[in-house]
């Protein structure tokens, strides 16, 4: 019986630029890092840019950093630098680094105003499209 090897990891550095803080991306990074199998973690940078850190074989890699390209308001991924780095199995599974609770308290309310913001441009959107009032008589 032929023994099978396991996968060859890959290990990535990403840094992500745009509109990626206080609108729940790393919450977003952390589901997809689950999808594909991917270890590693997601941590705000104090420049506004959000870093990653992934290990898994190169195909979930792939396809992980394809899902992370969202340019979906109110998430706007500017450009992503990327690295191939050697993998060094240090991490068990992916997960947030965390800031203060101060600084995490105002990401959530952040992401919250931004959604909120969305929504009621979308309400207007639909209001103004479907109020006759505001439609011309012929």
């Amino acid at each position: 019986m032929k023994k099978e090897s396991l996968p060859q990891l890959t290990r990535l550095e990403a840094t992500v630029h745009g509109m990626v803080q206080r609108v729940g991306y790393r919450y977003i990074v952390q589901d997809m890092a689950r999808k594909f199998n991917v270890k590693g973690y997601v941590q705000n940078m104090p420049d506004g840019a959000v870093k990653i850190i992934a290990e898994a074989p190169k195909k979930n890699i792939e396809k992980f950093i394809k899902t992370l390209q969202i340019r979906e308001p109110p998430i706007y991924v500017d450009r992503m630098e990327t690295k191939s780095t050697k993998p060094t199995t240090e991490f068990k599974f992916f997960s947030i680094k965390y800031d203060t609770l101060i600084e995490e308290m105002a990401e959530g309310f952040g992401a919250e105003i931004k959604y909120t913001k969305l929504y009621i441009q979308d309400i207007r959107n639909i209001f103004h499209k479907t109020n006759p009032l505001e439609q011309e008589t012929n």
